[in-house]
């Protein structure tokens, strides 16, 4: 998780890939909370 606190301090946006066969794992979701404090924009696709 640490490579990608610092990953996300120099980017502008991010793009979280989720697998539809495995669903969300649990790294996901720690992800997902680590980059949501930057308020970077966020949308999803179906």
């Amino acid at each position: 998780i640490a490579e990608v606190e610092r990953s996300l301090g120099v980017l502008d946006a991010a793009v979280l890939v989720l697998s539809s066969v495995e669903g969300v794992q649990p790294q996901t979701v720690v992800i997902w909370r680590v980059a949501a404090p930057d308020r970077r924009p966020d949308g999803s696709v179906r």
